[in-house]
């Protein structure tokens, strides 16, 4: 299995919401066998934040949550994951911008995010004959 990884690393200001996106493209559903979802962010204790008040959805091209309020807790930076393992046939659309909508509940405006990262596995095949692919195999 090979990897690619997807990175926004433009950062955000402190607020209640953030849509932060990530943008594939060139992957093919029948080749890939993961997608591991990071979010570097903060919650910054010193300003009334705390992750408890949080939620953390991935909003499109297809929607599911990266977790949900009370599943959290401090104030700490962190980096939070979540892997999608299977669903991809059909009509699932890889291609896009992949946009994590982190909220904070308690609205301390706190929240900030550093980077944002979407890490695809796909199978050997795909790491020698998916064009888009070769420009980023790790």
């Amino acid at each position: 299995m090979a990897t690619t990884t997807f990175t926004n690393a433009t950062g955000s200001g402190a607020a209640d919401e953030h849509e932060y996106s990530v943008a594939i493209s060139g992957i093919t559903a029948s080749q890939v066998t993961n997608m591991r979802f990071e979010l570097d962010w903060n919650p910054d204790e010193d300003c009334g934040g705390d992750a408890s008040g949080s939620t953390c959805s991935i909003t499109a091209p297809t929607s599911f949550a990266m977790w949900s309020y009370g599943s959290k807790n401090g104030g700490e930076a962190r980096t939070d994951t979540f892997d999608k393992t299977s669903g991809f046939t059909g009509s699932f659309t890889f291609n896009g911008d992949w946009t994590f909508y982190l909220v904070d509940d308690d609205y301390t405006e706190c929240f900030t995010i550093s980077e944002a990262r979407i890490i695809v596995t796909y199978t050997a095949a795909a790491a020698t004959t998916n064009a888009p692919f070769l420009m980023f195999v790790d």
